[in-house]
């Protein structure tokens, strides 16, 4: 069967009926083409390739099949693509040479793969979705951070002395480009300061930096402390020190619970601290939802269970976990005092959840056996000796820390032993 070419310079109409058509070629060569519609029905369409070369096109493109395999390479500006169908099958792979894609996907099951070098925008309405995501490595942002305003700054903290510090428990990967603190020398000589940055206060120093502090900085003023150095750690200790006296640091008081470190103990009083930093690599793609159903291993785990001493007026950490977890069961231990003279304290996520003595505790419970969730198992006044067992699960997405505080005069040996399931 033969067909003429239609006169599209006359904008006629060509239309094509037949039982067998195994092949058409249809070229246009025009200065102007305002339209181009193509309908075909047929049962056995194996393939439709469709090239067009415009400064400015729109193309709509509707599909009804039992299967389509739709490819798509775009060098355009915009590019949308909806996709509504809970039946046909549909294979995408699209490659775009774009500044913005827009996806919206309703389907019962979606498998995505996404490999973004600027700004995605992804919506999506399904029963099962596999969703993976890389991004391309960009360069980063400069952010300064101060944990408070220095000019709210009223404490002078002697830096020789005590070893003050400031921990940072999440956030802190990055390129550390230099690390502040506002300080004043009114010993009358230069003085030779360091500060030292570690995972968190019971590692040991990974990097120390030494500046010296001239005689006539007698008021406070930002003092710089370039570290120079890629941190891939989530948490972050920094400690300062000075190697004479009448050196200090400028601080606030009452942060309790800031970050502020006084000896590798938590101290009512923080030091102002500016963290220069490296990261946030642009092109981020931020998630946001709902999350039905997430299955994550589970492992059994231990922390602490260590013997501590804590000393008079102090607290001292007695188990500390980092990881996410679920904490299935807590025993706490004191070997003497009274039962008012060690107050326990419970963390979660830097946010205190319990905290009590044995002697408050039963005030609670009828006798020293009492079912439930918090048990004072050993009430001993005679060779004071008193052991706690907390049953309740204590969830933690960040952390879950346990201190003890003496209020005696004379030390006291504590402990605390968590059996938990460690989410990984």
């Amino acid at each position: 069967m033969s067909v003429g070419a239609p006169d599209f310079y006359t904008q006629s109409l060509a239309s094509i009926v037949g039982w067998e058509v195994e092949k058409i070629a249809v070229d246009i060569v025009a200065q102007t083409v305002s339209k181009l519609a193509v309908d075909i029905a047929s049962q056995s369409l194996q393939e439709l390739a469709v090239k067009i070369t415009s400064q400015a096109v729109t193309l709509d493109v509707n599909l009804v099949a039992s299967q389509v395999t739709l490819d798509v390479n775009v060098i355009n500006s915009v590019l949308d693509v909806n996709v509504t169908n809970s039946v046909i099958n549909v294979q995408g792979d699209v490659n775009v040479t774009n500044d913005v894609l827009n996806v919206n996907i309703q389907s019962q099951t979606a498998d995505i793969s996404v490999v973004v070098s600027n700004t995605a925008s992804v919506s999506i309405d399904a029963q099962t979705v596999d969703l993976n995501v890389k991004q391309e490595l960009r360069l980063g942002k400069y952010l300064r951070w101060q944990n408070f305003d220095s000019s709210e700054g009223d404490s002078d903290l002697d830096i020789y002395s005590s070893k003050w510090g400031f921990y940072l428990p999440r956030g802190a990967r990055g390129y550390i480009r230099a690390i502040r603190f506002m300080i004043k020398n009114t010993s009358g000589s230069d003085a030779t300061v360091m500060v030292a940055v570690s995972i968190d206060p019971t590692y040991p120093p990974l990097k120390s930096v030494s500046v010296t502090v001239p005689s006539s900085q007698t008021d406070y003023a930002t003092t710089n402390f370039n570290i120079f150095l890629w941190w891939p750690f989530e948490s972050i200790y920094i400690t300062i020190k000075s190697n004479i006296d009448g050196v200090y640091a400028l601080g606030k008081y009452n942060m309790w619970g800031q970050g502020g470190m006084k000896d590798d103990t938590d101290s009512l009083y923080c030091p102002w601290v500016e963290i220069a930093w490296l990261y946030y690599p642009t092109g981020d793609i931020p998630v946001s939802g709902i999350v039905n159903t997430v299955r994550i291993p589970l492992a059994t785990s231990k922390a602490g269970g260590v013997s501590t001493v804590v000393y008079p007026d102090q607290e001292q950490d007695l188990a500390i976990i980092t990881v996410p977890g679920i904490a299935r069961f807590i025993r706490l231990y004191q070997d003497s005092g009274t039962p008012n003279d060690i107050r326990f304290r419970i963390v979660v996520d830097d946010n205190d959840i319990m905290s009590f003595t044995v002697g408050e505790l039963m005030k609670y419970q009828e006798t020293t056996n009492t079912a439930g969730g918090i048990v004072v198992a050993r009430y001993d006044t005679t060779n004071q000796k008193y052991a706690i067992f907390i049953n309740a699960e204590v969830e933690f997405r960040k952390n879950l820390k346990i201190y003890a505080y003496n209020y005696s005069d004379t030390t006291i040996t504590c402990s605390a032993f968590v059996l938990y399931s460690r989410l990984v």
